[in-house]
């Protein structure tokens, strides 16, 4: 036989659970959560005032939720709880001024960051100091420590570049290089006297008229030998003539020799008659 099928029981809610998801109920919610987000923040700013004393604006019970919230979250970056809570009773009361989504994890990675930034910078020269320990909390402080342990001075560097990388790639920051306007001296006096000059020199070379061109030198020929007066002999066959003569007939040879070797031209040995002669004195 076939399985009776069981009917599910549906049980009433009740009224407070019905009450709770309707749209009145909605609307209180949000106003729960701005008021308390206003009193978070009232008495967050109280306690850095008043710290060490007790006397917090709201009372006892705002130094004690203060003091839970900074020192065991996220120091001062921990006003970040009160901006969510209040933008969360915006949002149940239909207005969304923000993107939740978006809003609720950068101001989840600011609240860190800055805590972190704040624990290492507090932490390295204000160490020991109870007032500066709750600008960071507990957050920070581990994170700072623990970085410095690894990496040293290198954590304010890597601190940057997380931020930096966060500015470009989740809230989409251009970050340009700032542009340097070097102003150029004016040349325009400059570009005149030269183009001055340059008309002067211009002018004065048409002035000057050109050099005539000189006449081409004829290229040296070869010269004929000058003819040398040779002494001749008398009827006996004697040659008679003074030193003087003989020494420029001497001369003449070899300016003709000096001449034929310069102009190249072949010369036979012997060519120039070496007569034999006989030197007399002559009779007054």
């Amino acid at each position: 036989m076939p399985k009776k099928k069981s009917k599910k029981t549906v049980r009433p809610t009740s009224r407070l659970v019905e009450f709770w998801r309707s749209q009145r109920g909605r609307k209180l919610r949000g106003a729960c959560y701005l008021l308390f987000s206003v009193f978070l923040a009232v008495a967050m700013t109280s306690f850095f005032i008043s710290w060490p004393s007790h006397n917090n604006w709201l009372g006892a019970l705002g130094f004690h939720l203060s003091k839970a919230v900074i020192q065991n979250t996220f120091g001062i970056a921990s006003y970040g709880l009160p901006f969510l809570l209040f933008l969360y009773g915006l949002r149940l009361l239909g207005r969304n001024p923000l993107p939740w989504r978006n809003t609720l994890w950068s101001t989840l990675f600011w609240m860190v960051w800055i805590s972190s930034v704040v624990g290492y910078v507090f932490g390295r020269w204000g160490k020991g100091n109870i007032v500066l320990g709750n600008y960071a909390g507990v957050t920070g402080d581990f994170i700072a420590q623990q970085c410095y342990h690894l990496i040293k001075w290198g954590t304010l560097v890597l601190f940057a570049f997380i931020a930096v990388v966060y500015l470009v790639f989740v809230h989409h920051v251009r970050i340009r290089a700032p542009k340097v306007n070097i102003a150029m001296p004016d040349l325009s006096g400059i570009k005149n006297i030269a183009t001055k000059v340059k008309t002067a020199a211009t002018a004065t070379a048409s002035a000057v008229p050109a050099p005539e061109e000189e006449a081409p030198k004829a290229t040296p020929t070869s010269a004929e030998p000058q003819a040398i007066d040779e002494p001749k002999p008398d009827e006996e066959g004697r040659i008679t003539f003074s030193i003087d003569d003989e020494f420029s007939r001497i001369n003449q040879r070899a300016q003709a020799r000096a001449q034929a070797e310069n102009d190249g031209s072949a010369k036979e040995k012997g060519g120039f008659p070496q007569p034999t002669f006989t030197i007399s004195e002559s009779q007054p």
